[in-house]
């Protein structure tokens, strides 16, 4: 299959009124697509709360009121209709079924995630336990399963898999993919200007070689 090209299993509705979501696991690179989303010219919906740092300089591009939605804090979806929202992917079950979703969700590899979160955890002095990381995997594992079989089964979803490491080696052909799915004209350059490979800081291949869990 060419990558420029959406498979069509995730094309399955065309529906004009969507809401275009960006998921994935925490440090699977969302931020980095809501930042490249927002740069192609699709507006976002964030409340800067959280505000970049040293782990995410070009920031989160979070909205504290998605975690209210387990509790059924819904209604304003509906008033965002081609507005891009980055929403964790447990919450994705959680979504109304009276609306349509397009979901950007990210994927990584679990090591280099679990990497990534060891660091932030450093960098805020807390500890990294190696057995609980281990855990956690496996937990990463059966998510990503079980929100990819959700959506697969809802017809008010699609979903298209981006990869953090093929955005970051060579961004354009992904980004073509993306404006293809959303069937939106996109400022592709712009796009492509917002990734920056010196973000890419727990990388599969150098693994071995960082000491993440001393001792």
């Amino acid at each position: 299959m060419k990558p420029n090209k959406v498979p069509r299993i995730f094309r399955r509705r065309q529906g004009q009124a969507y809401l275009i979501l960006v998921s994935g696991l925490p440090r699977s690179g969302t931020s980095l697509m809501m930042n490249m989303l927002q740069s192609g010219g699709i507006p976002i919906q964030t409340d800067n709360q959280r505000k970049a740092d040293p782990d995410n300089p070009t920031g989160y591009f979070e909205l504290e009121r998605v975690k209210k939605i387990p509790e059924g804090d819904t209604a304003w979806l509906s008033k965002h209709h081609g507005k891009a929202i980055k929403i964790v992917a447990p919450i994705i079950s959680c979504l109304p079924d009276d609306l349509e979703y397009k979901v950007i969700f990210m994927q990584r590899d679990l090591d280099e995630i679990l990497a990534s979160q060891a660091q932030m955890l450093s960098n805020r002095y807390r500890c990294v336990d190696k057995e609980q990381d281990l855990v956690l995997k496996r937990i990463f594992q059966e998510s990503i399963k079980s929100v990819q079989a959700y959506m697969a089964q809802q017809p008010n979803f699609s979903f298209l898999p981006c990869s953090y490491s093929n955005i970051v080696k060579d961004p354009m052909p992904e980004i073509i993919m993306i404006e293809e799915y959303l069937n939106i004209r996109l400022e592709k350059r712009n796009m492509a200007e917002c990734v920056d490979p010196g973000l890419y800081r727990q990388r599969k291949s150098q693994l071995p070689k960082m000491n993440l869990f001393p001792g």
